[in-house]
């Protein structure tokens, strides 16, 4: 695995990306407990989100690694700890939502064909 660190640009196309990236895993995950497989996530995911099909297959992934980690438990996206502070009032609830709840985006690749998948990410997170 090769990670790249890259100065960024444009932050209000990569803010955009990663909402809609955690919006997506949170209604998958929901998808998956209510008994639906990866299609029927897909699908359903795909009626209210018009996104990168890259982005919404790596988030639709992301959501059922997390479902195969935790099961039917309760998850609280952007971390217990973080909630816990918003609950004591030590960050404000503009804080909890705009900064601790994003996930960070991720791109699944496909050995088979030759990356061009990433390279449209990159385009549209506009990194320099």
């Amino acid at each position: 695995m090769k990670t790249l660190k890259l100065q960024i640009t444009n932050g209000s196309s990569l803010l955009g990306h990663m909402r809609a990236f955690s919006s997506i895993v949170r209604m998958a995950y929901n998808r998956y407990l209510d008994g639906l497989d990866e299609t029927g996530v897909r699908r359903h995911v795909k009626q209210y989100f018009h996104v990168n099909s890259w982005l919404m297959q790596s988030a639709v992934r992301y959501a059922h690694g997390i479902y195969s980690s935790f099961g039917t438990k309760r998850v609280v996206f952007g971390g217990r700890f973080n909630l816990m502070r918003y609950l004591k009032g030590k960050i404000t609830k503009a804080e909890y939502k705009c900064k601790y709840r994003f996930l960070l985006t991720d791109c699944v690749r496909n050995a088979v064909f030759s990356g061009s998948h990433s390279r449209k990410m990159w385009r549209v997170l506009h990194f320099a």
